[in-house]
Formats: C-alpha cells, structure tokens, sequence
C-alpha cells in the first residue's frame, strides 16, 4: 500500500510540474507575481506558527533552536513579498539563480539514479541519464543568464518546468518497468539460496 502510494504521489508530482510549466509559459508575468505573493503568504503563515512556537516552548529549550530568528525573517521576506510583489518580481535573477540550483542538484541526484540503475544493471537507466543532463543543461543556461527581460526567464523557466515534469513521468513509467524487473531479480535470488 506504501509503495502505491508513493507512486500516485510522483505521478501527482509529475502532472503539477507539467501544469505549472503550462501556466508560466502562457502567462509568465501573471503566475510570476502570483507565485510572489503566495509565497509571501507561506511566509508570513510559517513566520507567525515559528513565532508562537517559540513563545509557547520552554525558554530553555527554545534558547537551542532557532525559531524565533527564522519566524521574523520568514515574516519580514513575507511581507516584503506581499507588499512589495513588483520589487520582488523585478529581483527575478535572484530567484532564478535558486531554481537554477535546484535543477542542479536535481540533475546531481539523477546521475546518481542513472549510474545505480546501471550498476544494477537495469534496463532504461539511459533515460535517468538522459534526464539528468537536461536538468544540468537547463541549470548551466539559467546561471549563464542570456535573458534580458524577465518574461523571457520565466517562458524559459516554464519550459524547463514542462521538460522537467515530462522527464520525470517518463521516468516514473520506465521506473514501474525497472520495479518489475527487480522483483524477477530478487525472485532469481531467492531461489538460488
């Protein structure tokens, strides 16, 4: 039952991703800002739930954490994020550099799932690999930074979105084939003990 639904859950994944990307492609400007400010409601929501925590947890073991300082600086991005979205979306570079980490960690972790299903020697471990450079490339192009307007970023940024969600469902199909053939490799082990 776990497995299952784990697996809706990165089908789930996969059909938001594809979907967001659809959305910023055709209105960047628009899901740009809206992003903005529902991150800034995150924000605030997460700064006021730190805040309380901290206040309601004894001193001695609020004074190890970090609570407080994370709740007023989740507070103070949220309500710059909500009161000042059109600053915020100009600083678009700033979060296009965090999402250009993000697909190159991503990418970092692919790899790693591509040389395991190798070394396994599984069938489809290409499509990881395949998977992974897109997401490197994709990294390589937001740090090199050839984007002069930030609509242009954020048309890019929903096409790498889009690849990336089609990508990881493709990997996800070939992931239920790869499952299957691990379960006949386990089966042939068992059997020879």
């Amino acid at each position: 039952m776990k497995n299952f639904l784990n697996r809706v859950g990165l089908l789930i994944i996969c059909i938001i991703e594809i979907a967001v990307g659809v959305i910023i492609v055709f209105n960047p400007e628009k899901i740009a800002r809206t992003a903005i400010l529902v991150a800034g409601i995150g924000l605030l929501v997460y700064g006021v739930i730190s805040v309380i925590s901290y206040i309601r947890t004894e001193p001695l073991i609020a004074a190890t954490g970090l609570k407080l300082f994370k709740g007023l600086a989740a507070l103070a991005a949220g309500l710059y994020f909500v009161f000042d979205s059109r600053s915020a979306y100009e600083m678009i570079s700033v979060y296009s550099e965090v999402f250009g980490l993000i697909l190159l960690l991503l990418g970092i972790y692919k790899i790693q799932s591509a040389v395991d299903m190798l070394r396994l020697r599984l069938r489809f471990w290409y499509v990881a690999l395949v998977s992974a450079a897109l997401s490197l490339i994709f990294a390589m192009v937001i740090f090199a930074d050839p984007f002069r307007v930030p609509e242009t970023l954020w048309l890019f940024i929903g096409v790498c979105v889009i690849v990336e969600g089609i990508s990881d469902f493709i990997t996800f199909l070939v992931g239920r084939i790869t499952d299957r053939i691990e379960d006949e490799i386990e089966k042939e082990i068992a059997a020879e003990q």
